[in-house]
């Protein structure tokens, strides 16, 4: 990443912060701890219900802000006349944007002395739109990236200036995220150096021609399914959240699976027993595995069982000896 054009900063860098969920509390965190920067506004969406008891809790940003004693503006759009209002009145030289969860308006990307940045979870131009790294992890993508873009008018289609990416392995959604999240914050504090230092970034402008779009899933595309090889099966379940879980039946218990390890033909051969075929169950040497298409296996680590908690799958073997060793779709 090189440098262009010079600014005349003096004194810490102002920040405005907008974001919501999990994945943009790393990222406040380090700015809240950085030295040379000062959080003027944290922007993030109002409490939001939860559970079966529709109980308002506040979103992780905000939890993360009250901890650091950092003033709060709670609102779920920035298109009011009283919002813009508001934050025309903040100091603010950048604007940075984690997973805010709503449209950003021309006239408040227009605010900041320098610019809005906004930290993507993915690798531009690639993966555009609301869920990137759910999408990268159904589809199997090895590596889960980030860009720090500069925010335009458009969907997710402003200039970046720094990349990065993680290794997947079999790492879940909420586990592989964190670590995209930690990565990013560390880019988002170099890109922002440059600013403190009156430089600004070099921007590179996204080829349109390349560029995919990742919208939310729906909680069908996550279901397990027999009619599925171990490696789709096991994408499901990486890419799935409380929103969209990866669900089936097994030994008719309805339930969703939170971890899991795809049998190796090394493994398989190994094993001191014949494989379950697709629709099978097999417990054996306490390991709970799945047949699936193509004579794949899928070893259930973690579940939920509905209404119950999360355990491991040791845990959940005994329930089972009384019951028909097979598993379906949901």
């Amino acid at each position: 990443m090189t440098q262009s054009s010079t600014l005349a900063q003096s004194g810490p860098l102002r920040i405005i912060f907008m974001g919501t969920p999990e994945f943009a509390c790393e990222p406040l965190k380090a700015l809240a701890e950085a030295d040379g920067i000062e959080v003027n506004l944290v922007v993030t969406r109002p409490d939001a219900a939860s559970g079966r008891g529709k109980t308002l809790l506040p979103s992780p940003v905000k939890q993360v802000a009250q901890s650091y004693g950092l003033p709060i503006l709670e609102t779920a759009s920035l298109k009011s006349d009283e919002i813009y209002s508001y934050l025309s009145e903040i100091p603010c030289d950048v604007m940075v944007v984690a997973a805010y969860g709503a449209i950003v308006p021309v006239r408040v990307i227009e605010l900041p002395r320098y610019d809005i940045i906004n930290l993507h979870a993915s690798l531009l131009p690639k993966g555009r739109g609301a869920a990137p790294m759910q999408q990268s992890l159904l589809h199997g993508e090895p590596k889960l990236g980030y860009s720090i873009m500069r925010i335009e008018e458009g969907l997710d289609s402003g200039p970046y200036c720094l990349q990065g990416s993680v290794e997947v392995g079999e790492r879940t959604y909420e586990e592989v995220s964190l670590e995209v999240s930690k990565a990013a914050s560390k880019g988002m504090l170099e890109v922002l150096n440059i600013y403190a230092q009156g430089k600004t970034p070099e921007w590179i402008a996204q080829d349109d021609s390349q560029a995919t779009f990742a919208p939310k899933l729906a909680k069908s595309d996550v279901l397990l399914d027999p009619s599925l090889d171990a490696n789709h099966n096991m994408c499901r379940i990486q890419a799935s959240s409380d929103a969209a879980p990866a669900r089936c039946i097994i030994c008719d218990k309805s339930l969703r699976v939170m971890k899991a390890h795809v049998i190796s033909e090394s493994e398989k051969n190994e094993m001191p027993f014949a494989m379950p075929k697709a629709g099978a169950v097999s417990i054996e040497q306490k390991k709970l595995l799945l047949g699936c298409e193509s004579g794949s296996v899928l070893e259930v680590l973690e579940l939920k069982p509905d209404g119950k908690r999360s355990m491991h799958s040791k845990e959940f073997i005994p329930g089972l000896k009384s019951q028909e060793l097979i598993w379906k779709a949901c």
